[in-house]
């Protein structure tokens, strides 16, 4: 049989795909083995699931050496080469599609070929349409750069040495570079920043942040802002990101930062949109600004109607959980629950069942229907340690509700033997556990002995800022005191 990985490539091909990979393997200027063409018109027959007995060795053996003496290595030589040539289609097919790789490439040809100045009528011609391009992404600088650096090349090559174009061509490559740099740099510490709040380890971005204490970027944005550079307000955001989610920043500083993306957002892919997005409202859920902003950023981000497709990844399961809960939290339950029953279907298929019946779980829980919040628990089969500890919390809370306290004591014991059982726990998150279960244990005590809850046990939760399900646990015990 062919190669397991070979097999889960081909599956990810449509038909329109394999047509074009038969036209590749029998292009001559990509393949010179004949075998390989025979061996695709047996493999397309076994189209979509490729594993049919006809590719099965000896089956493949007979069909193309027919006759012939059985030979596994040579089976497995063909199958070798058949992966090697697919994974070469996968990667022309993409090339095919990055013009400003292609047209970098002419330009660096022409150059080596010595034919300068039609290397540098390329590069004005491709400069010419992407600064009328629409569209920013992450390597937009870094094209500008590779050209610039070309096109110094090609002056040192020419005759008479023009030394103010030579000087001009090393001021662009250097603006670009530092663009481009300062983009994806401050791109990938914003992430590690994200990560060290989420998940606090030992310093882990030295290489970014000594780079970035390095140089001015005020200063760098501030020449960029002022030459003419319509993306620069983008880089501009990126750095803000970064910053912000490091330091504090002003209620003025953030609106700036919303106001760049909601500026910018016809310059986006719809796959930049949908990260932008979601780093802003993460640094805004991390930094605390007001549930108000953050449910408006996220019905923004609805009212765009950007989802998933070839280039956009199918939506994680905690955004869909953030934005839902956001809505809830503001008693936008209609909302909520439109959101809910559209973008369900836009997270991964697998994760679909779990996640709907736990956020209607939730959603119900809110309602007060607290036996419709207990019929989708039941519902829910998960198999991570956080996520059997969420359900329980949220059992607990429904038989609290429902008056059923020893139920919901039950469910305390439970959740610590799962703690207990859990080795892959962060400190931060078992601290945080520890201390809901501290404050439920008190709500469930009290209700139990028919009494009022102690006043200084709900000072205590106002104060603490470790521990989950703070809404409803500060709810109820404001009822109880």
């Amino acid at each position: 049989m062919l190669p397991q990985n070979t097999i889960d490539i081909l599956k990810t091909l449509n038909k329109t795909e394999l047509k074009s990979l038969g036209d590749f393997i029998n292009s001559p200027y990509f393949n010179s083995i004949e075998k390989l063409k025979d061996l695709f018109i047996e493999v397309s027959k076994s189209y979509p699931d490729f594993t049919s007995k006809r590719l099965e060795d000896e089956a493949i053996h007979k069909k193309l050496y027919p006759g012939k003496e059985f030979k596994q290595k040579s089976i497995l030589n063909l199958f070798s080469d058949f992966g090697n040539l697919l994974k070469r289609f996968l990667s022309y097919e993409k090339f095919a599609l990055q013009e400003d790789a292609i047209e970098t490439n002419l330009a660096k040809s022409l150059s080596e070929r010595r034919l300068y100045e039609l290397s540098i009528k390329a590069i004005n011609d491709f400069k010419k349409r992407k600064q009328t391009d629409e569209k920013f992404h992450e390597d937009y600088y870094q094209f500008f750069y590779k050209m610039e650096r070309i096109v110094h090349r090609n002056l040192l090559n020419m005759r008479p040495l023009n030394k103010k174009k030579i000087n001009e061509a090393l001021n662009s490559a250097a603006k670009a570079l530092m663009m481009d740099f300062l983009n994806k740099y401050s791109s990938l510490a914003y992430y590690l920043a994200v990560i060290k709040i989420v998940r606090p380890e030992p310093e882990n971005n030295k290489t970014i942040e000594n780079y970035l204490n390095s140089v001015n970027a005020e200063n760098i944005m501030k020449y960029a802002e002022s030459s003419d550079d319509k993306f620069a307000s983008i880089v501009k955001m990126q750095y803000m990101l970064y910053k912000f989610v490091k330091d504090n920043f002003t209620e003025e500083e953030y609106f700036e930062l919303k106001e760049i993306l909601l500026n910018n957002i016809n310059n986006f892919t719809p796959e930049d949109i949908c990260i932008h997005f979601k780093s802003i409202t993460d640094l805004a859920g991390i930094k605390a600004v007001s549930i108000t902003e953050l449910f408006d950023l996220r019905k923004k981000f609805c009212e765009l109607k950007v989802y998933p497709n070839d280039s956009i990844p199918n939506f994680s399961a905690a955004t869909l959980q953030n934005t839902f809960i956001t809505a809830m939290s503001l008693g936008e339950y209609e909302w909520a629950e439109n959101f809910l029953e559209e973008y369900i279907n836009y997270i991964d298929e697998d994760l679909r069942v779990n996640e709907y019946n736990y956020s209607k779980a939730l959603l119900n829980l809110r309602l007060k229907n607290y036996g419709k919040s207990l019929e989708h628990l039941n519902k829910i089969k998960y198999h991570e340690l956080v996520e059997k500890i969420n359900v329980r919390f949220y059992y607990m809370m429904n038989y609290i509700e429902l008056g059923m306290y020893d139920s919901a004591a039950s469910m305390v014991k439970s959740i610590k033997q799962l703690e207990r059982d859990g080795k892959e726990r962060v400190k931060v998150e078992s601290d945080a556990t520890e201390n809901s279960l501290r404050f439920f244990n008190e709500i469930i005590k009290s209700l139990m002995n028919n009494s009022k809850l102690d006043i200084a046990v709900y000072k205590e939760a106002q104060n603490e800022t470790k521990y989950f399900y703070r809404y409803y646990i500060l709810e109820k015990m404001k009822e109880m005191i």
